[in-house]
């Protein structure tokens, strides 16, 4: 029973992975950029360990976090949203935090439907905790206001695993740098 469990393991690893460089890969093409650099260029330079030396959970939590944002910019939200706990917080730079799911889900829709509104983000790297119960995924995060200059943040997801899923439960950003 033992092995099989083991065995999951492996391929959801090796799955996350090929899915992981995959996106990876594709995403390295994007045309968004800050400053002349695309998030991917941006996020290598910052990357201090090497995607081949995180496990099968963190490949995952960097899949997820690519997913999500695949998700919002074919604006499926509903879909996107399920990778949240009920009671998510994002924190936002300037702002006061918005909890819940559902409210992070209308703010998010009313975003889209803005006229100039862009938001994209690439994951750096993951780490899970022992006993693979809390993981978290920091990257840089690239959005733009409409009629406001394009600015450049950090943020950091925090997941816990419910029921064998990963679930986003808090996301805080900050700006690093507005575009020249």
């Amino acid at each position: 029973m033992k092995m099989k469990a083991h065995m999951k393991q492996i391929v959801v690893a090796v799955f996350a992975l090929m899915l992981s460089v995959s996106a990876y890969a594709k995403k390295e093409n994007s045309k968004e950029t800050f400053n002349g650099k695309t998030l991917v260029e941006l996020s290598d330079e910052r990357r201090t360990k090497p995607l081949a030396d995180h496990n099968g959970d963190e490949h995952l939590l960097l899949f997820l976090e690519r997913e999500i944002m695949r998700l919002f910019e074919e604006g499926n939200l509903d879909k996107a949203f399920t990778y949240l706990t009920e009671n998510a917080m994002v924190n936002p730079p300037g702002v006061e935090a918005i909890f819940g799911r559902e409210n992070q889900k209308m703010m998010f829709k009313e975003l889209l439907t803005m006229e100039g509104f862009e938001l994209s983000w690439e994951p750096i790297q993951a780490h899970v905790g022992e006993g693979a119960k809390m993981g978290y995924v920091y990257g840089l995060v690239r959005w733009k206001m409409p009629n406001e200059k394009v600015k450049l943040g950090k943020y950091i997801s925090i997941y816990v695993k419910k029921d064998g899923k990963w679930l986003n439960e808090v996301e805080m950003r900050n700006i690093i740098a507005e575009e020249k």
